[in-house]
């Protein structure tokens, strides 16, 4: 309903809208007062809710009340004596649609009634065009959206729910099989509960994308399923909106996937988890500038070392290195042993002309990461000594382990392509590209670095994020570079969508 009172124009609030930090009942009287219109949504659970009443006769002093009716009930006083749309086999996409709006606007903006029979699409539109002059004045819609019916969330459910959403952004094999658990269970406690349904579908999707190619597609079905369950319940639940939009790889399908979590944004715009998968699929095509405008807090606990490192590569990306430095010292103090959160700072540094704040970091070896081999950690400390002396034998020796890694790993090849083209050797990097993305002169397999780790990218799903940040500065300079990425498509995607990448946005 909100989304289609808001296509012609008009400015459109409810009550999904309100922030976390203020006292609801504030938010909506000052909305109720702002409102130039203010629609009510009965149902056989809205007539029995006080404050649904109170917002409604609230609306009918002010004279801007406008309601219809969904369910087949009997309207409670007074506003059983006021014009009611009939809405309870409202489609949208079907004739009645455009009747029930047009019965709803059935009112000018300044309150005199529409003769009977003429509410034509004309003068609707011309209101809408009115009040959303009034809007800009700090006028506006507001849509009193009905309060859902079905099961009740226990304090319990919601803690599971919330456990779930923090296990997933860990960024840990660990953490995303715990949110697929967590959710089953929810689902299975508690069957018509659409929000278990939608989370478990985004658990789904959103490990797939970490998982070999025979475990993701299995993974990706589930979050399917899972997703058309949710929609059975609620055909407007955003979280399986955006499972749904996920449970593809993300190579070939970034303007389908931007588009479904587009949509699902409109059913919920403020949610953060919400926004910041946007963010992610934008990082991927080199909008890091848009989508950092997608970031913000997600969670009750605050932000978990997957969002940190997500938003630290888009940060990363887009030149804001300030920002960059504050986040990573903030996540450093919350996780500061955390493998994730540890490499992106060493490789941020030591890729972004600061080798010797990475050394300092690797010296430090009580904030090593946990569960890393040490060998690892010395692997990538080579580097950083290769980049600060930048002597033609050490970069020599790097080059040449850095290579043969690549052929025992999809995370090892991705490093190798950033750590050869910060020291100048653009042809290596290149080789390890094309066999990153394309099986090219030799495969780095799925496995992103060690087999017992449990982290996989499968060959039709590889990252990109990576190719747009300041480590990959001179590939992308290279004449090669246009070939590569026509090759993955993204070439097509940016014409398709009318929107280029930071680096050739300027």
């Amino acid at each position: 309903m909100a989304r289609e009172l808001g296509k012609s124009g008009r400015s459109v609030w409810y009550d999904s809208e309100l922030p976390a930090h203020r006292a609801y009942a504030d938010v909506i009287e000052r909305e109720l007062d702002n409102a130039g219109a203010v629609v009510v949504l009965w149902s056989k659970s809205a007539i029995e809710s006080q404050w649904v009443r109170s917002e409604a006769n609230r609306a009918r002093e002010l004279g801007k009340l406008v309601q219809a009716r969904l369910d087949d009930i009997r309207l409670p006083m007074p506003f059983d004596q006021i014009q009611c749309a009939d809405l309870s086999n409202w489609r949208r996409g079907s004739p009645q649609v455009a009747r029930s709006i047009d019965a709803i606007l059935g009112r000018d903006v300044v309150g005199r009634d529409l003769p009977k029979g003429h509410v034509s699409r004309r003068r609707v539109l011309v209101g809408a065009s009115a009040v959303a002059a009034a809007a800009a004045a700090g006028g506006g819609w507001w849509l009193v959206r009905e309060r859902r019916s079905g099961p009740t969330i226990s304090p319990e459910t919601a803690a599971l729910l919330n456990q779930a959403k923090g296990s997933l952004w860990q960024n840990t094999p660990e953490g995303q099989n715990q949110a697929i658990g967590i959710s089953r269970q929810v689902t299975s406690s508690n069957p018509t509960l659409a929000d278990g349904w939608g989370r478990l579908a985004m658990s789904y999707a959103l490990t797939s994308h970490w998982r070999g190619s025979a475990d993701a597609a299995l993974l990706q079905k589930r979050a399917r399923s899972a997703g058309q369950q949710a929609l059975t319940l609620d055909g407007h639940n955003a979280h399986a909106l955006v499972g749904l939009a996920f449970a593809k790889p993300y190579m070939g399908n970034w303007l389908n996937i931007i588009g479904d979590v587009q949509r699902a944004l409109t059913f919920d715009p403020n949610d953060g988890e919400l926004n910041f998968t946007l963010a992610m699929v934008l990082a991927m095509t080199g909008r890091n500038r848009e989508a950092l405008a997608h970031v913000n807090p997600i969670l009750p606990t605050g932000p978990t070392p997957g969002i940190y490192v997500w938003n630290a590569q888009m940060l990363w990306s887009a030149g804001r290195e300030d920002a960059l430095d504050a986040l990573l010292d903030e996540a450093s103090k919350l996780y500061p042993t955390h493998f994730g959160v540890w490499f992106t700072r060493f490789y941020t540094e030591m890729m972004s002309g600061r080798p010797e704040a990475a050394l300092a970091l690797a010296a430090d070896t009580a904030t090593r990461p946990l569960g890393i081999d040490p060998q690892e950690v010395d692997a990538v400390v080579r580097v950083a000594r290769a980049v600060q002396s930048r002597a033609p034998a050490d970069v020599d020796a790097v080059a040449k382990e850095w290579m043969a890694r690549a052929h025992h790993g999809a995370g090892y090849a991705e490093n190798a392509a950033q750590f050869m083209s910060v020291l100048g050797r653009t042809d290596d990097a290149f080789r390890a590209l094309w066999a990153y993305y394309f099986s090219e002169g030799f495969d780095p397999g799925e496995v992103r670095f060690q087999r017992a780790i449990g982290s996989f990218t499968s060959h039709n799903d590889r990252q990109t994020t990576f190719l747009f940040n300041p480590a990959m500065a001179s590939v992308r300079a290279d004449p090669r570079f246009g070939g590569l990425i026509r090759q993955l498509r993204l070439t097509d995607y940016w014409r398709a969508s009318g929107r280029k990448p930071d680096y050739l946005a300027g």
